[in-house]
């Protein structure tokens, strides 16, 4: 019995060693951050890896020559995104029918995508078996809260920019995300098209408009 929990005590030391090398060369290249837990005092348990993943976040240096993005703060309203937000946008719950909702729906998907790499927004689902692969094929959707957001803002955007936004939405990888370079200004363009139905209704106060 000593002589088998010397070999797995040996395993579980080459495994660290392996997998915190692939580790650190995963993190380098996509940002994310592994999280190991080995128990070395029961035979039973060889490895636990847990993974957590967080999306690589957008470069501080690329990001200051971003303009026209409201994640940087650079949006184009800005200001007045600012002000419609406070002033239409509750701490809790759906906002005011309108404009004011669909400046709630689309800053929930905006901020999934920048804060979060739309990990929350997109499910994936079991398809098709795939004789290739030996396994069901992973068919990825947009979570149903997602979905409504988008949904509710077809009646809020014209129809092109409406459908090139349902058509994006679903292509961002989590872990392959190139901020700033995969038409995610897709997003600022819609948040522009509905700070600019907002200010021409004259929603917020007119010293900030």
């Amino acid at each position: 019995m000593t002589a088998w929990n010397d070999v797995v005590f040996l395993f579980k030391i080459a495994a660290i060693g392996l997998i915190s090398v692939v580790a650190k060369s995963h993190t380098a290249r996509y940002g994310n951050e592994f999280f190991f837990a080995f128990d070395l005092t029961r035979m039973e348990s060889l490895l636990y890896i847990c993974f957590r993943v967080k999306t690589k976040p957008p470069n501080p240096s690329h990001m200051a020559t971003i303009t026209n993005n409201y994640w940087n703060g650079t949006g184009k309203y800005q200001k007045e995104y600012d002000a419609a937000w406070k002033a239409l946008v509750p701490n809790k719950g759906e906002a005011e029918d309108g404009l004011p909702e669909a400046l709630r729906s689309i800053a929930r998907i905006y901020y999934d995508y920048y804060n979060n790499g739309f990990m929350n927004a997109h499910t994936f689902e079991q398809g098709e078996w795939d004789d290739m692969m030996d396994d069901y094929e992973q068919e990825k959707k947009l979570d149903s809260y997602f979905q409504d957001r988008l949904d509710y803002l077809c009646s809020h955007l014209p129809y092109s920019l409406w459908s090139e936004l349902d058509e994006w939405i679903l292509k961002p990888d989590y872990a392959t995300i190139d901020f700033y370079n995969n038409g995610d200004d897709v997003l600022d363009r819609a948040v522009d098209c509905i700070m600019k139905q907002i200010i021409e209704e004259k929603l917020i106060p007119t010293e900030v408009a």
